[in-house]
């Protein structure tokens, strides 16, 4: 009896000590490649988790998605807040983008010519329609920012930056990791975003936007293949105390599309839905 129970001891004190062993062997294998992370190594992998194959740089400057929006601001009336309202953004760098949203029967384009630094508010009926040919009125500088700061530091233009591993702008990047997620931020000016990328799939679950008027917050989810890059197909907006502020969800992204002419000329835009 002694015997067995001196075996049984034995045998537990064995597998503490190997589990102990184990867990310290963890714990170091863990800090060294804390310690081996690099910005080289998090840009690598980012890289690879949302570029998936070779591609051009058109891929990332001109794009156009279309989708619906649901607001949640409480200010907001009933209908239009529970409704999710057809939206449309094009984006053709480094010169111009807009972005569209039909709101009953009315489409409101805010498009910006980025080389003039001007921009244009037309509101018309949706469908185009001859009894409302539209009106045409210059674009507040706050949203003439914001649509700039939206098209200048979105995802896909962090990636585009990445994509280009001789692009001076990397040097705006700085990578960390901060809270298990992979950082990276970057500061141009007085605009600062912060990308969180998952630390196991490396795709990007959050983006913290922060030029100077406040805290904006997008969260990135259900990826999706497009072409040569894997993207988001819901962002949801929240403001810096954490409210949900507007949920975009994406029906289709193309890339490098083929722009008809004058596809951002404001005395042109009238007839968008044609």
């Amino acid at each position: 009896m002694i015997r067995t129970l001196r075996a049984t001891n034995q045998l537990r004190c064995a597998i503490i000590s190997a589990v102990v062993s184990l867990f310290f062997v963890s714990s170091f294998c863990f800090q060294l490649q804390a310690r081996a992370f690099n910005k080289s190594e998090a840009v690598a992998r980012i890289r690879r988790a949302h570029i998936l194959s070779t591609t051009t740089p058109e891929t990332f400057t001109s794009y156009r998605l279309t989708g619906c929006m649901q607001l949640h601001l409480k200010q907001m009336l009933r209908a239009v807040a529970t409704t999710c309202l057809p939206e449309e953004t094009g984006v053709q760098q480094p010169s111009s983008a807009y972005v569209s949203v039909v709101i009953g029967s009315l489409r409101v384009t805010e498009v910006i010519d980025i080389s003039q630094a001007k921009g244009w508010q037309l509101t018309n009926a949706s469908p185009a329609s001859a009894n409302f040919p539209g009106n045409v009125t210059g674009l507040h500088e706050s949203k003439y920012a914001a649509v700039l700061e939206n098209t200048q530091h979105s995802l896909i233009a962090l990636l585009g930056l990445l994509n280009d591993r001789n692009s001076e702008g990397q040097a705006n990047l700085n990578v960390s990791q901060r809270g298990g997620l992979v950082v990276i931020r970057w500061s141009e000016g007085k605009s600062v975003n912060e990308f969180f990328f998952d630390p196991h799939t490396f795709l990007c679950v959050r983006q913290v936007r922060n030029v100077g008027a406040g805290l904006t917050v997008f969260k990135y989810s259900n990826y999706l293949n497009v072409s040569t890059l894997k993207l988001p197909h819901t962002i949801v907006m929240t403001n810096g105390e954490g409210t949900n502020v507007a949920t975009r969800t994406i029906s289709r992204w193309v890339l490098a599309p083929h722009w008809p002419v004058n596809s951002f000329d404001p005395a042109k835009m009238n007839n968008f839905d044609n």
